[in-house]
């Protein structure tokens, strides 16, 4: 069998997070490229280098019969005509509508029909091997999209001959000096990430779009780009690519050169001063645009689902008013209900059954935060983070935002936080794995164990973040019903503790064992500026209190876990 047989055959590795390194398989002997491979390039009065990039393509080690240059014009004053030297499968576009960049790298992809798009910018030069080392990965791991490596030329004085000859030959990187520019942050990024193999938040960012792959299928799926956006482009795209589960992966040895500094080099304040309100209202992920207290934003960083029928849909409002109490003002909220069965025909409306249904609707439906729908979302896809709050479950403000940290530190997949022995409980999924897990699973697999293999379960502790119950029965000592469970949330938030069931005995002796551990790691810890071989020690303790601290809620939640979502 054909190495490329064999490579079509097999499932390709799925990642881990973006753990891409060790799950990455060698190409098989005798490998040779046989997908598809559309390179997209944007240009705007920019000829004179565009030239020299179509020199450095006509030099491509790529099979000729599987690669096609689109170049989109984009309303440049002149036309841009296909020079002399110049891949054989090259061709020039125009948008039919539209102008920018994001709108010229959409109309090439919809001009273009191979498996890959490969987007270059109209200023680069490109190694003989770079369009086949980007697409190498293709073959080695799923969901993939990678990002070249970029230098930067200040001076060139090359023809397009001389650049497709010294292409060819590999000697291009001598007859190019790379200029002295000030450090590029994707080098500190990769330093900080193990080149993007640690899993950050943010290491999506890197992913921009001179120099860099993707397949057709997924730019598809994310909807492609958003073609009303001016500059950053890329960046909000790559947003989105991450949260639809991609694994990003720096194609280095995908050589290329740029000609001159980019905007960013250049006008670097100004750019980021433009990027800010688009980025703030589309990629919550994007850290550090979004500012301003209780602002509300396209693109909410939580989407919190609560799911009621009608008889307990007054104690589902009280957990949405909890929600929209949260220190986290980020957020938008589906109450699910039977909305639908609410009709405007003559009724007793104060002694019809499904009086509180009407009550609640219009309580809510003049809140921009609340959406009133009578099924659960599948996906809340592009939102960050998806909560699941039982509609008996009352937040306390700074819940949320406990659980948001945890997620970060951790960086799981899913963070569940028990409320009983009856399997319920707080779900806050991280929306690229529940993405990522939806296209991997197993047929009957439950999805929390799809997201288990690709990213993580990370069982809590209530103490840590705390609750109310909000159809717990009504205090014995009188007091008021009615707003008696927001109430007791916020005195939770106050207090700092957790209102939970009583634990059995088997978890109370658990937690004294976990306390004792707890003690032994932090004597240890003491000592071990004076003892050789304890730091060690620690750490392995360290490891089993934690995952002591996991038994204790799996056997918690063990006999119905399995069966949620």
């Amino acid at each position: 069998m054909a190495p490329d047989s064999i490579v079509r055959a097999e499932p390709l590795p799925v990642v881990r997070q973006n753990l891409w390194k060790e799950p990455a398989r060698e190409l098989p002997e005798g490998w040779r490229p046989w997908r598809t491979v559309s390179v997209v390039i944007p240009n705007y009065n920019n000829a004179a280098t565009l030239d020299l990039t179509m020199a450095s393509l006509a030099a491509q080690d790529y099979p000729a019969d599987l690669l096609e240059v689109v170049v989109v014009d984009d309303g440049s004053e002149t036309c841009y005509a296909l020079p002399e030297v110049r891949p054989a499968n090259a061709r020039v576009v125009t948008p039919a509508t539209g102008w920018g960049r994001a709108n010229a790298c959409h109309t090439g992809a919809c001009a273009t029909t191979g498996e890959i798009i490969v987007w270059l910018d109209s200023d680069m030069i490109v190694a003989a091997d770079h369009v086949r080392k980007h697409v190498e990965w293709y073959d080695r791991l799923a969901d993939v999209i990678t990002k070249g490596e970029i230098h930067f030329i200040a001076e060139w004085d090359l023809t397009p001959e001389q650049v497709r000859d010294a292409v060819a030959d590999g000697s291009i990187g001598e007859r190019l000096t790379v200029h002295g520019f000030t450090r590029q942050w994707v080098e500190t990024k990769y330093e900080q990430t193990d080149e993007l193999n640690t899993s950050r938040e943010d290491v999506f960012s890197i992913w921009t779009g001179a120099s860099a792959s993707i397949s057709r299928e997924m730019y598809e799926r994310v909807g492609g780009m958003d073609v009303g956006l001016r500059l950053g482009e890329d960046s909000e795209l790559a947003y989105r690519l991450w949260n639809a589960g991609a694994v990003v992966v720096p194609a280095r040895d995908a050589l290329s050169w740029h000609l001159g500094a980019t905007n960013t080099q250049r006008r670097n304040e100004l750019v980021t001063r433009h990027d800010r309100p688009y980025f703030a209202q589309r990629a919550p992920m994007l850290h550090g645009k979004r500012q301003g207290e209780g602002r509300t934003w396209e693109v909410p960083l939580v989407h919190a689902v609560v799911t009621s029928d009608v008889a307990g849909i007054e104690t589902a409002a009280r957990a949405v008013e909890a929600l929209l109490a949260s220190s986290v003002h980020d957020l938008r909220v589906d109450l699910v209900a039977p909305w639908d069965t609410r009709h405007d025909g003559r009724r007793r409306v104060l002694d019809d059954p499904d009086a509180s249904l009407y009550w609640t609707h219009e309580w809510f439906r003049g809140d921009p935060r609340v959406r009133l729908v009578t099924s659960a979302p599948g996906s809340v896809y592009p939102a960050a983070f998806r909560l699941d709050v039982p509609a008996r479950a009352g937040l306390a403000p700074q819940t949320l935002g406990l659980m948001l940290a945890e997620m970060k530190r951790g960086h799981h997949g899913v963070l569940r936080v028990p409320l009983d022995a009856d399997g319920s409980s707080i779900d806050l999924w991280r929306v690229a794995a529940l993405e990522r897990a939806s296209r991997h699973r197993e047929p009957d697999e439950p999805l929390q164990s799809a997201v288990d293999r690709v990213w993580g379960i990370w069982w809590a502790s209530p103490d840590a973040f705390p609750y109310v119950d909000l159809a717990a029965p009504a205090p014995a000592d009188g007091a008021a019903a009615d707003g008696a469970p927001v109430a007791a949330v916020r005195a939770v938030g106050k207090a700092g503790g957790a209102a939970s069931p009583a634990p059995s005995e088997e978890l109370a002796a658990l937690r004294t064992e976990l306390a004792r551990a707890k003690k032994t790691v932090k004597a240890l810890r003491a000592e071990q500026a004076a003892r050789t071989g304890v730091k060690g020690s620690v750490r392995a303790i360290g490891r089993d209190v934690r995952e002591l601290a996991r038994a204790v809620w799996r056997r918690l939640t063990r006999t119905t876990s399995r069966g949620n979502r």
